[in-house]
């Protein structure tokens, strides 16, 4: 008989205005309702301002507002519409409304001598001070640093990023305990580049998502890592020609991108190559191929290829910008590398993407991202191939996008990416669940879940590859942007309790600025189709620029 798993006691340190960030009560109320944690009492910490919270929580959205609005690209305004309704992951609620039965000692030490505490949380900002580790007797202390620098309240959650044009925004949970600091869950989130709040958010949003995971015992292999440290004290002059710099790095790339983006645009197209040799490099796949380039009003992407009666069937996305919905398109390659008419073959009416194809027991179906309707669906083909009718939902009430299906060993294997929290991104946490059956309801998910927390190389980018008794996955790397490039991984150990890879080969856009990014490979016998992101001329005049099918 297996024991159930011990409940944590755990303490919160406030600043004095006794307030907490939504973001931090949202991982505490998850982690309460799920039974994994006791939470004994709060307490402020005496000397703060008690408008700090307020004030920080303001400055951001003001700061960007006039310096920082931008002519986008559709692609990045229809993240940012969609993103309106979004709560602030640093708004600030009082923690007695939040938990309001709660006890509330005089400070911290009190907190700790008063009551048995496993945890003592900092949600204050800046770091834990020293003295308080002497009065933990046994508890341990959690606390958030972004980017190098302790921030437990998250106010300045991927500043620094953002400011500097850094590619990710960092995050650690850092555990004091016994003595030594270690790091137990980390993040790497990629940059919103015009838009301060918006990228604290999503940040902030990672944090609470990671922080819920280690309040329900996820156990990370970090190998006891220590906390990466970045120093910005020094004078206030010092600190505001850093400020400066920053603040004109920034206002210059906003001028660059807003004359740019005047000019061009960018689309998402297909990409592919016949006469492929085993396991290519991704450099010599995804740079030397043939373009199919969709009408300028939609892109094409996420491509996943199937082969039937010796002819390879490519499915993929078809997004109307118009219409801001994606469909499910089908093609296919002849033996001479000619393709046919793109078709329609699915299309709810709701939002489709990232269509997985596999085959099962003479049977074929697909996987497509339905992020929007928080469910994994599977449809099953009729008539192939544009017969295709729903099936079960594998998992639902998740939001989760690019699911990818492994049969290994006797048992199924589902990787896709979790935004535990709406306002968080779906690039960032790699989950894993498996089940003995593709449509039982038994999908259990891996103790070590999220496996990857990191926008570089989460995402998946197409099937497993499995070659010389080698298995192989390709994911997304979002460092600067969504769909930035692809990297493939070497899966080294595949279980219910463990998960390793090994980086292999990791592919980014060649200096020629026509081509910005990739984020899908799919290989089969000897051809591989990816998709590639197109920047093409707003003009006619300056049309000879672009590349043509």
């Amino acid at each position: 008989m297996v024991s159930a798993p011990s409940v944590k006691k755990v303490g919160i340190a406030l600043e004095s205005c006794g307030r907490i960030p939504i973001w931090c009560a949202t991982a505490l109320s998850e982690a309460v309702a799920s039974n994994t944690i006791e939470l004994v009492g709060f307490a402020k910490i005496d000397g703060s301002n008690p408008e700090t919270l307020d004030l920080r929580a303001q400055s951001f959205s003001s700061f960007e507002h006039h310096p920082f609005s931008t002519t986008l690209t559709w692609a990045q305004k229809l993240i940012s519409n969609r993103n309106k309704y979004l709560a602030d992951a640093f708004d600030v609620l009082p923690f007695s409304q939040a938990f309001p039965s709660i006890q509330q000692y005089g400070d911290p030490t009190d907190l700790l001598s008063g009551s048995s505490v496993d945890i003592l949380w900092w949600c204050a900002a800046d770091e834990p001070p020293a003295l308080l580790r002497h009065y933990l007797s046994g508890a341990a202390l959690w606390y958030w640093q972004f980017d190098g620098v302790a921030d437990g309240c998250g106010a300045a959650a991927g500043w620094f990023a953002s400011m500097a044009g850094k590619p990710v925004a960092h995050s650690e949970l850092i555990e004091f305990s016994s003595g030594q600091q270690k790091v137990i869950q980390q993040a790497s989130n990629c940059v919103i580049p015009f838009s301060l709040s918006d990228n604290r958010s999503q940040v902030l949003w990672s944090a609470a998502q990671l922080s819920s995971a280690a309040l329900d015992g996820a156990e990370s292999d970090l190998g006891g890592k220590g906390p990466t440290l970045r120093s910005i004290e020094g004078s206030k002059s010092v600190r505001l020609i850093l400020f400066l710099k920053l603040f004109l790095h920034k206002a210059f790339e906003k001028f660059k991108w807003h004359c740019f983006y005047s000019l061009f645009e960018d689309q998402w197209t297909l990409r592919y190559s016949l006469k492929n040799t085993p396991l290519p490099s991704l450099s010599t796949s995804l740079e030397n191929g043939k373009f199919l380039v969709p009408p300028r009003d939609v892109f094409w992407a996420d491509p996943h290829l199937i082969e039937a009666e010796g002819v390879h069937h490519v499915f993929f996305e078809e997004f109307d910008r118009h219409l801001d919905r994606g469909v499910i398109k089908h093609l296919s390659i002849d033996e001479n590398g000619a393709p046919s008419k793109p078709r329609t073959v699915l299309a709810p009416n709701y939002h489709l993407s990232y269509p997985h194809v596999f085959k099962h027991e003479d049977e074929t179906y697909m996987v497509p991202e339905s992020e929007g309707e928080r469910a994994i669906k599977l449809f099953r083909c009729h008539a192939f191939p544009d017969d295709w009718r729903f099936e079960c939902n594998l998992i639902s009430g998740v939001r989760a996008a690019d699911s990818t299906l492994l049969y290994r060993d006797g048992k199924w294997w589902l990787f896709t990416t979790v935004s535990q929290f709406t306002g968080g991104s779906t690039a960032v946490h790699l989950y894993i669940y498996y089940s003995d059956d593709l449509k039982g309801r038994d999908w259990q998910p891996h103790k070590a879940n999220p496996v990857v927390s990191d926008s570089q190389s989460a995402r998946m980018a197409g099937a497993f590859i499995e070659q010389d008794g080698q298995l192989f996955r390709p994911a997304q790397n979002s460092a600067w942007r969504y769909g930035y490039g692809v990297k493939l991984f070497r899966v080294e150990r595949l279980a219910e309790t463990e998960y390793k890879e090994t980086l292999v080969e990791s592919y980014t856009p060649p200096s020629d600025h026509r081509i910005r990014g990739a984020h899908s490979y799919a290989q089969s016998g000897d051809l591989v189709v990816s998709d590639a992101e197109l920047r093409r001329s707003r003009y006619k005049l300056l049309r000879f620029l672009d590349i043509q099918s």
